[in-house]
């Protein structure tokens, strides 16, 4: 009797035994333990990896930038736009002082000779429109005036209030201009800005002066 006792309960034991081993088999196939495993690692990978961080912010200067002209759509060219890129304008010139305007002329006919086109893409300004970008600088730096006119200068300093400056576009044509190290009465200015350019009758003879880091 204690015999067969035995036997059944070895018996419910290995049985217990098979359904377990089955149950480990199952969840093995289906991938259900590894995969909670590596989910559990991967959450704390990523837990312990530092934040990214945020992207760097770049001011651009008011005066440097590339606003298409009002009315320009895909595909075509409206008046007032620079014909070889027309993202920027060329602006007429005629508002600047006769000498600078006659200077400006004879600088896009040098340069049409070579295959280079000039664009005017800011020119002379009036007081009302030179304090409107200086006041926006301003606002963009919280109000630091010494910051702003490291961009755009107030009237009262201004050479395009003056009639005497122009901002070259494209990029590459205020280089070529640049490069002619004042021979047509052209220089740039200011190491912050490419596209700047003043013009003095004395340029043409003894040449450029030295750039300024900043206005």
């Amino acid at each position: 009797m204690q015999r067969t006792v035995g036997l059944v309960a070895a018996g419910a034991l290995v049985g217990v035994l098979i359904s377990a081993l089955g149950t480990m088999s199952i969840g093995a196939d289906t991938g259900a333990g590894p995969e909670r495993t590596r989910t559990q690692l991967d959450s704390r990978a990523a837990r312990a990896m530092p934040p990214e961080p945020p992207p760097a912010i770049t001011y651009v200067p008011p005066e440097g930038g590339a606003s298409a002209p009002k009315g320009e759509k895909e595909g075509k060219t409206t008046k007032g736009a620079c014909t070889v890129d027309p993202s920027y304008h060329d602006k007429d010139t005629s508002g600047m002082t006769s000498s600078a305007a006659q200077a400006w002329t004879k600088a896009k006919e040098e340069a049409t000779s070579k295959g280079v086109t000039l664009c005017a893409h800011e020119a002379k300004r009036s007081v009302a429109q030179q304090k409107a970008e200086f006041d926006e600088a301003l606002e963009r730096y919280g109000g630091d005036r010494s910051l702003a006119e490291k961009y755009v200068l107030p009237p009262a300093k201004s050479l395009h209030v003056s009639g005497l400056a122009v901002d070259v576009q494209p990029r590459a044509s205020a280089a070529w201009l640049e490069r002619t190290a004042g021979a047509l009465g052209w220089c740039r200015r200011y190491a912050n800005e490419p596209w700047h350019f003043e013009y003095h009758k004395d340029y043409a003879s003894s040449g450029c002066p030295a750039l300024k880091p900043h206005p």
